[in-house]
């Protein structure tokens, strides 16, 4: 709960937790809902905030590509607070790879990683270093540069080993090179790690025809329990 309603970026950093939540697909029910609605009020009431531009734009991004009845301007409204976030603060790594994301999640693979590659050379030890590498990795995925996946998925596995999302980067760019033994040690790894991994929890980016069930499809060869 938010004692101060007029305490924008708060309701930024808010939205952002109900999406860290909702990752591991430990959602509540009305966390969305939540989510949306506090992105889109502090939006609106940011002004030239550029941390809170970026928070709630990242959460509002996030959340209209995990829904498909989300409002079709949610993207878009995304799109320009973080826009002018990077305008107001041209060197913030985190508004850059926050684009990063969005462009991941819209399906515009080229520019979502050319956002990361400049946030990982402007700020080489950031503290949300793993969050870039995971996203740049599964923008290669989502391109077929699995080499270059793998590389990223190794650095985000190191960033976080507790991570979900990057293992799983690792594990699928191994079994798109045919390093199948590979993969099945990385997967018993990360069930080591995190325990109640499942499939049923995974969501991958879908703007991409055929990706998220591609995904899937390769973390099942890989030993991923359902």
């Amino acid at each position: 709960m938010i004692m101060d309603p007029h305490y924008e970026l708060a309701k930024a950093y808010l939205a952002i937790a109900y999406a860290i939540r909702d990752t591991p697909g430990w959602a509540e029910p009305g966390d969305r809902d939540a989510a949306i609605a506090l992105a889109r009020e502090a939006i609106n009431a940011a002004d030239d905030h550029p941390t809170t531009l970026r928070a709630a734009g990242y959460a509002l991004a996030y959340f209209a590509d995990k829904r498909a009845d989300a409002s079709g301007g949610d993207l878009s409204t995304a799109s320009g607070a973080l826009n002018r976030a990077l305008r107001l603060h041209p060197n913030s790594a985190q508004a850059l790879h926050s684009l990063g994301f969005l462009h991941m999640w819209s399906g515009d693979t080229e520019r979502a990683i050319d956002y990361f590659v400049r946030a990982i050379r402007i700020s080489p030890r950031d503290q949300e270093m793993g969050y870039m590498l995971h996203g740049l990795g599964t923008s290669y995925l989502m391109c077929g540069r699995n080499t270059d996946a793998l590389e990223a998925g190794l650095r985000a596995v190191e960033e976080m080993p507790k991570h979900g999302p990057s293992h799983r980067v690792l594990i699928v760019a191994l079994v798109r090179l045919g390093r199948m033994e590979e993969a099945r040690a990385a997967t018993a790894r990360l069930l080591k790690i995190v325990p109640e991994s499942r499939l049923a929890n995974v969501k991958p980016p879908s703007r991409i025809p055929g990706f998220a069930e591609r995904v899937l499809s390769d973390l099942r060869l890989a030993g991923y329990p359902e």
